[in-house]
């Protein structure tokens, strides 16, 4: 004897999404605008272009370049010199060049890297990427929970 079963072998269909046209597709423009079209980078900063066309806007200074800075010289700074934890266990020499070396614990060259100096905040660029900041307060400069003076 057959089998009878109350469930329907055919299934709704599923509704079929409208048909979007291509960003290629409709009337090509007149003429070609070398700034126009899909996939151009266009940059607006304070509301003046900055790239168009994934180039510089003619007649203006070009972008600022990304990456990291380099080291300024520090001649003369009040700053440069060895500064030394309350302790004796943090040395830490700015030298003129922008360069600053770290003796943490006894062990010579823990940290080494550039540094920055802009008002009373120091910035570090340790040489394996690692970035610190410190401040300078009078005499003192307070790095990571250190307060160094100057040796």
């Amino acid at each position: 004897m057959p089998r009878t079963s109350s469930w329907s072998s055919t299934r709704p269909s599923r509704p079929v999404p409208p048909q979007l046209p291509s960003p290629n597709s409709g009337p090509a423009p007149a003429e070609e605008d070398p700034y126009s079209g899909a996939g151009r980078i266009r940059l607006v900063a304070a509301g003046r272009p900055v790239l168009w066309a994934g180039t510089d806007v003619p007649g203006r200074a070009t972008s600022p370049k990304a990456g990291i800075p380099a080291a300024p010289q520090v001649t003369g700074s009040p700053w440069v010199g060895v500064w030394i934890d309350r302790n004796d266990f943090l040395h830490q020499q700015l030298t003129a060049d922008g360069r600053y070396d770290e003796t943490r614990g006894g062990r010579p060259h823990a940290y080494q890297g550039r540094f920055w100096i802009d008002g009373d905040r120091i910035d570090y660029l340790d040489d394996l990427g690692f970035w610190a900041y410190g401040e300078f307060q009078g005499d003192e400069q307070h790095h990571e929970g250190y307060v160094m003076k100057l040796g």
